[in-house]
C-alpha cells in the first residue's frame, strides 16, 4: 500500500484533501441543520449553557434516544433527533444539575458550573409518539396570547419530549378565504367563525359564532401567529397536527347551495351545531373539501402528515347516515390533498363510533384516546377495532383554579398499555389538559413516563421531580409530596369529575355543592391530609 501512495501525484493529494473538506463542511452543515433549532432553545432559555453543549448525532440507535456525557468543560449530547436531544439537555440540567423551568415557577441557579457525569448516560423511548394539547387548550389558556407566550410554550413542550402537538390555530384565516371561494361573503364569515374564546367547539362542530364577530385585524393575527408556531415547531422537531376538513359546514350553507346533501346537527347544550355536508353524486362535498384544503396549502403549506377533525363529536345527529362511507370519504379527500397525512381522531365518551373507524384506512389513522385516566376504553373496544392510537390523560377539565391529579396512573398505565397492545396498535402517549396553568407536576412526569423502557416507580420519580423544581430533597418537603401522592394526586375513587378546587373560587352561595358545574361532588381526599402536607411546606420554605 505505501508504494502505491508513493506513486500518487501532489494534485491527487490535494484533491484528495478538497474532498474530504467538502465531506466535513457538508456534514456539519447538516449536523448544524438538524440541531440547529435546539441550539437556539439553549440561548433562549439556558443562556448559561451557551458554549457548555454540543449536539451531535445518535447513529448506533434502534428506537429514539440520546446519550449523555461530559468531556472537560462541555456537555456532549448525541441524540437521533432534535426531539431527542431537547429532551436530554432537559434531562441533564433537571437531574444532575437541579434546573428546572415550569409554568408555575422555575428554578434557576444563583451561578452555574458544569456537573461532571461519572460515566455515559443514555436514555431511550419505547413510545414512538408523545403528543400533547386539547381543543379547549387553545380557549382556556391560549385564547389571547401573544407570540413570546407561545414561543416559551413550544420550548417546553420540546424540552419534555413532544414531538406531536395540536396546532389549530388561524383557522379562521382557512375558513373565511373557504367561503369566499365558495362565493359567501364577509357577513357570512362573521356569522360562522366564533370570538377567540370559543374557537375549540367550534373547529369541534358544537357551535359556530358565538362570542363574534372575530374581526379581520385579529383573523390576520392569529394566522401569522400560527405561521411563526408552525416555523418553530419544525426546527425543534415537533409536527403539527392542523385541521382537516372532516364535512362540517355552516348552518346557512344551503343558502347558497339549496340542493345540498345537508344534515342538521341540532344542538350541543344550549348552542346550535354547524351542519355536516355529505358526500354526494354532485360532487359538491368534493369542491367544498377542495376549496378548504387549498387554501390551508396557501396560507400555512403543502407538507402536514397530520390532520384532526371530529364528526359528531359529542353527540349530534346520525339517523340515516352510512356513517362508514362519510367517515372514509372524508379520509379520501385528506389524502387527495395530503398523501402521506394520518387522520388524527379524538376518542372521547363513545367517539368515534365503531362504524366511524370500521371504513378508515388503519395506516392514515391515528386515535388520540382522551380519556385514559378515566376508563380503560381501550381494552374494552379491543384497542379501538385495532385503530393505531395514543394512551393520553385530560387530567384537567375548564380551565379550572384546582389541585390534583392521579400520578400512579398517568405513569404506570402507559406501560400497562404498551406492554398488552396487539400488532403495535399503541403508539404513544400524550398530554390533553382543557387548561395547562396548573398542576405543572402531572404533566412533568406524564412526559417523563415515555423515556423509560419499563414501568417507572412512581415515588422514585416524585423524588427526581423534587431535586428538579426545587434543588434540594428536603425531607419535610418530601413528606409533604408523598402526603399529597396519596391524596390529591393518589388515584381517585370515583373518576372522570377531574381535580379538586378551592371552595373559595364558588359562585357565592349557602349551599354550595360543587365549585364548578363538571367539579367533583364530594371529596376523595381527607382535607386534614393538605393540612398536614402545608405544615411540612411551611417547614422546609426556609431551606
Amino acid at each position: 500500500m505505501p508504494h502505491k501512495l508513493n506513486q500518487l501525484r501532489p494534485r491527487h493529494f490535494l484533491l484528495i484533501v478538497l474532498l474530504l473538506l467538502v465531506a466535513n463542511t457538508l456534514a456539519a452543515k447538516e449536523q448544524a441543520t438538524e440541531f440547529g433549532g435546539v441550539r437556539q432553545l439553549v440561548a433562549r432559555r439556558f443562556p448559561f449553557m451557551v458554549g457548555k453543549v454540543v449536539f451531535l448525532p445518535l447513529t448506533n440507535a434502534k428506537t429514539e434516544a440520546f446519550e449523555l456525557q461530559t468531556q472537560g468543560k462541555r456537555l456532549v449530547v448525541k441524540a437521533t433527533s432534535p426531539s431527542a436531544a431537547a429532551v436530554a439537555l432537559n434531562h441533564y440540567l433537571n437531574y444532575y444539575c437541579h434546573i428546572s423551568i415550569s409554568r408555575c415557577g422555575n428554578n434557576w441557579p444563583s451561578h452555574f458550573s458544569l456537573v461532571p457525569l461519572e460515566r455515559a448516560v443514555r436514555c431511550t423511548t419505547p413510545f414512538k409518539y408523545r403528543y400533547a394539547l386539547n381543543y379547549c387548550t387553545y380557549n382556556y389558556s391560549y385564547a389571547f396570547y401573544r407570540w413570546p407566550d407561545f414561543e416559551w410554550e413550544i420550548d417546553w413542550m420540546a424540552l419534555n419530549g413532544v414531538n406531536l402537538m395540536l396546532a389549530p390555530l388561524g383557522m379562521e384565516a382557512v375558513w373565511s378565504e373557504t367561503l369566499k371561494t365558495l362565493g359567501f361573503d364577509q357577513k357570512d364569515v362573521q356569522r360562522f367563525i366564533p370570538g377567540p374564546a370559543y374557537t375549540a367547539w367550534w373547529l369541534m362542530g358544537n357551535l359556530e359564532g358565538w362570542g363574534g364577530p372575530m374581526s379581520e385585524s385579529l383573523i390576520s393575527m392569529r394566522l401569522q401567529q400560527q405561521k411563526q408556531m408552525l416555523k418553530r415547531m419544525r426546527e425543534l422537531g415537533i409536527k403539527p397536527v392542523v385541521q382537516g376538513f372532516p364535512g362540517i359546514v355552516p348552518t346557512f350553507f344551503k343558502e347558497r347551495f339549496p340542493q345540498a346533501h345537508i344534515i342538521e346537527q341540532g344542538k350541543w347544550g344550549s348552542f346550535r351545531r354547524p351542519s355536516v355536508l355529505l358526500p354526494g353524486n354532485d360532487g359538491l362535498f368534493e369542491r367544498v373539501a377542495d376549496a378548504y384544503y387549498n387554501s390551508v396549502k396557501k396560507l400555512l403549506g403543502a407538507d402536514f402528515e397530520f390532520l384532526g377533525g371530529d364528526l359528531f363529536h359529542e353527540g349530534g345527529v346520525t339517523k340515516g347516515v352510512d356513517v362508514a362511507s362519510v367517515a372514509a370519504q372524508v379520509q379520501s379527500q385528506m389524502l387527495k390533498h395530503f398523501p402521506r397525512a394520518k387522520w388524527v381522531l379524538q376518542g372521547w365518551n363513545k367517539n368515534p363510533s365503531p362504524q366511524l373507524l370500521s371504513a378508515l384506512n388503519k395506516q392514515h389513522t391515528l386515535l388520540v384516546n382522551l380519556s385514559g385516566e378515566i376508563a380503560t376504553s381501550w381494552e374494552s373496544s379491543n384497542e379501538f377495532g385495532g385503530t393505531p392510537w395514543l394512551w393520553g390523560s385530560v387530567n384537567h377539565f375548564g380551565g379550572k383554579t384546582d389541585m390534583g391529579g392521579q400520578l400512579p396512573i398517568v405513569v404506570t398505565e402507559p406501560h400497562r398499555a404498551l406492554a398488552r397492545t396487539s400488532n403495535n396498535a399503541m403508539q404513544g402517549i400524550g398530554i390533553l389538559p382543557e387548561g395547562i396553568g396548573t398542576n405543572p407536576v402531572v404533566y412533568h412526569m406524564a412526559l417523563q413516563t415515555a423515556w423509560h423502557t419499563k414501568t417507572p416507580d412512581v415515588d422514585s420519580m416524585l423524588v427526581q421531580y423534587i431535586g428538579a423544581r426545587y434543588g434540594i430533597v428536603q425531607p419535610q418537603l418530601l413528606a409533604a409530596w408523598r402526603i399529597m401522592l396519596k391524596s390529591v394526586y393518589g388515584e381517585f375513587a370515583i373518576k372522570g369529575e377531574g381535580t379538586f378546587e378551592s371552595v373559595f373560587c364558588a359562585r357565592p352561595s349557602l349551599r354550595v355543592t360543587s365549585v364548578s358545574t363538571w367539579g367533583p361532588k364530594q371529596m376523595q381526599y381527607q382535607p386534614a391530609d393538605l393540612y398536614r402536607a402545608l405544615g411540612l411546606f411551611l417547614k422546609a420554605a426556609p431551606s
